[in-house]
């Protein structure tokens, strides 16, 4: 575990060291809110919705330890990434990515260290996710648009299904 804390705001996002405590550094982010943000040994990686007071559109973006950017990632229009994770096994990023203009199909992005997309697998219509067991695997609940259909446990960065749960039973799937 990383000795580092990161905190955001409006328009914002630094990081500080616990033990101290102390502001390592703070800068201006484009977007006005940052949607989920990942601390590893390579870097930091952070997503950010858009800002319509500004024109900016969402963006998941790469820094170094020191707070420079080392690169960016621009979603597809009218979607946006939400939750970050690093993942170790795999050695990259993972992401998901929400549409916001309209409701569809979320996908699990795979993006290097380099921030490049490397995979993109659709994972259905989610509105909630977090990433568990060290961005191994990812936790959703599924929507049919009107109310929660289901949870899933699904592997990253395949999106094959470990297990599912509904209104408290256990669903496992098929081998």
């Amino acid at each position: 575990m990383l000795p580092f804390a990161l905190a955001t705001g409006y328009e914002w996002i630094a990081l500080y060291e616990p033990m101290q405590p102390a502001r390592l550094w703070r800068r201006r982010i484009d977007g006005f809110v940052v949607h989920g943000a990942a601390l590893a040994h390579e870097g930091i990686a952070f997503a950010e919705a858009g800002n319509s007071r500004t024109g900016t559109l969402p963006m998941l973006r790469g820094l170094d330890w020191s707070g420079a950017e080392l690169w960016t990632w621009s979603p597809p229009a009218g979607e946006a990434v939400h939750e970050v994770t690093w993942n170790r096994e795999t050695e990259s990023w993972a992401a998901v990515l929400r549409p916001y203009v309209e409701r569809g199909t979320s996908v699990l992005l795979s993006v290097s260290r380099d921030g490049e997309l490397m995979d993109a697998v659709e994972i259905g219509q989610v509105f909630c996710a977090a990433f568990v067991a060290g961005g191994r695997q990812i936790v959703v609940a599924r929507s049919d648009g009107e109310r929660v259909v289901t949870g899933h446990v699904l592997e990253v960065p395949s999106g094959k299904e470990v297990w599912a749960f509904h209104r408290g039973k256990t669903v496992r799937p098929d081998p």
